[in-house]
């Protein structure tokens, strides 16, 4: 649960992401999450990391996860503020630059391409089964019945967003 300042200037609880995240053009930002080294032993925090990409990818980002490759003498840090105050912010940034740099250009498959836009959708049910899907417009989320031609065409947009090519039949 994250804290969120209220109208009257009061923290209130806020479930999900704070709002001060609209207040970002988010659309084609390339993101790194860097969480705490217990990312990969606590599965909260493994839980809200996935959280945080679904909910940037749905915002239009690529995003990269840092992960981090402790060495004995760094086993004491969890953080980046404790590696920060370890090591510095010039060694800090070119850890990162590194393990933000691939190692060997991949090309994204479609189905890839695919699987990375419908990790964004929502996907429900009205109580007289129609299947619909929240999916991101801009700024906002709209509500989308799968088996019509708007879905298709929102599927089809965000696939030539991300590839400049049509999708596959």
């Amino acid at each position: 649960m994250v804290q969120a300042a209220g109208p009257d200037g009061s923290r209130r609880d806020v479930k999900g992401t704070i709002p001060e995240m609209d207040r970002i053009v988010w659309q084609g930002r390339q993101v790194m999450i860097i969480f705490d080294a217990n990312v990969t032993t606590n599965s909260r925090v493994a839980a809200a990391r996935a959280g945080l990409t679904k909910e940037l990818v749905g915002r239009g980002c690529s995003v990269s996860w840092f992960n981090w490759d402790a060495t004995p003498a760094e086993e004491a840090l969890n953080g980046v503020d404790d590696l920060l105050a370890a090591v510095g912010p010039d060694l800090v940034l070119d850890i990162m630059t590194q393990a933000a740099a691939p190692a060997s250009p991949e090309k994204n498959t479609q189905a890839e391409t695919l699987r990375k836009i419908a990790s964004a959708v929502v996907v429900f049910s009205s109580p007289e089964g129609d299947a619909y899907a929240r999916v991101p417009v801009r700024d906002h989320f709209e509500n989308l019945a799968i088996r019509k031609k708007q879905f298709a065409h929102w599927l089809t947009g965000r696939f030539y967003a991300e590839t400049a090519k049509a999708p596959p039949p």
